[in-house]
């Protein structure tokens, strides 16, 4: 058996994001890997936002670390340590107020 926990709380959050982007918005997707915590990073290429999210590492709660585009490495889609430092976090069954979350920061204006 392929066990998919360690994704579970990143695919619970995209899939109520899913549902919340309306059609024809350019949002593109891919996985997101550091060490233990592993999940889904979001680009928005238009306003140059990006977002990785998954179960945090320590604890059970849902890690959301957003920013620029370029401040992610390209190998994992891992964040810069400005970017870890102001981390947002939710509770373990916060899979809707995360998603607003994510989908609110994507959608904002371009990113400075």
């Amino acid at each position: 058996m392929i066990s998919r926990a360690k994704v579970s709380k990143a695919d619970a959050v995209l899939a109520v994001l899913n549902e919340m982007v309306p059609e024809g918005q350019r949002l593109y997707l891919e996985l997101y890997s550091n060490g233990r915590e592993q999940g889904y990073h979001i680009k928005n290429c238009d306003n140059q936002r990006a977002i990785s999210f998954s179960e945090h590492r320590n604890s059970d709660q849902i890690v959301v670390y957003h920013g620029g585009l370029v401040l992610f490495n390209m190998q994992g889609n891992v964040p810069n340590k400005e970017i870890y430092e102001q981390a947002k976090y939710f509770k373990h069954d916060e899979y809707h107020r995360a998603a607003q979350y994510i989908y609110a920061y994507l959608s904002k204006g371009n990113c400075e």
